[in-house]
């Protein structure tokens, strides 16, 4: 079995196959590390910094469970004391768990959140196609699912830094079904962007989260620097060939 992407998806299904059966895996990562969009340095304090995701919640019961199993450890994330936002030029300090905003604009937010609300209750977690109303909102983005709302410029500006936290995208990258359906599992906006208990930023990891595709790897055949570029079926006999942009071949029962 060739797995293409040696992010947290890719070296965990390599994980759970060489755990589960006799099968051969190789996963082949275009870079030179692994974890994807998760990245961990250590700047000599007293835990590593991640760069890409960050954060665990205690709803979040498969990271969890995985994290268990690698033997990683989580810890409280630190709310004590002052915060800082930097939205259009302006520095904002605020001690709460989510910004203060002037009362008119947490006005304007919490109307845009009581519609999404509204949406995404009715989003079902495991089946997101099933709902009425996804291929509408799967063909329009976050960006143009917000212009149909009437928004004053700080608190659009605040949506638009939440999702960049959030999903490392603008809300020009991503699909308005895949924030609603994403919201939805969470159960709610304010999950996202919490660190009380059941948030989305509860916990952190030690060691920070790359730990996790890094664990993930230990016994795995990874080959780094091997970018995939096509992937076709051989012939009848079922075979299935991956292609390296180095024009490497690799040659498998089943590509994941």
């Amino acid at each position: 079995v060739v797995v293409v992407g040696a992010g947290l998806s890719g070296l965990w299904a390599a994980h759970e196959l060489r755990k589960r059966t006799n099968l051969s895996v190789l996963v082949l990562e275009g870079r030179e590390r692994v974890g994807g969009r998760l990245e961990s340095v250590n700047p000599g304090t007293a835990d590593a910094f991640d760069l890409g995701g960050h954060w665990v919640g205690s709803n979040q019961y498969h990271i969890l469970a995985a994290l268990k199993e690698l033997g990683k450890e989580t810890y409280k994330q630190y709310t004590t004391g002052t915060k800082i936002l930097d939205m259009d030029g302006r520095v904002r300090p605020y001690e709460s768990s989510l910004p203060n905003l002037p009362l008119i604009q947490e006005a304007n937010f919490a109307l845009f959140a009581l519609l999404a609300e509204h949406s995404l209750k009715a989003i079902p977690r495991d089946a997101p196609y099933n709902y009425s109303r996804a291929a509408h909102f799967d063909g329009m983005t976050l960006d143009s699912f917000c212009s149909a709302f009437p928004w004053m410029k700080e608190t659009r500006e605040l949506v638009v830094a939440a999702t960049q936290t959030i999903f490392a995208k603008s809300p020009a990258e991503l699909s308005a079904l895949q924030f609603l359906h994403y919201a939805a599992c969470a159960g709610g906006l304010n999950p996202l962007l919490d660190a009380s208990p059941g948030g989305g930023q509860e916990f952190k990891v030690r060691g920070g989260t790359q730990a996790i595709p890094m664990a993930a790897a230990q016994g795995v055949d990874v080959r780094f620097n091997t970018t995939v570029v096509g992937i076709r079926a051989a012939g009848a006999g079922g075979e299935v060939v991956v292609q390296a942009l180095d024009g490497r071949r690799f040659v498998a029962r089943r590509v994941v």
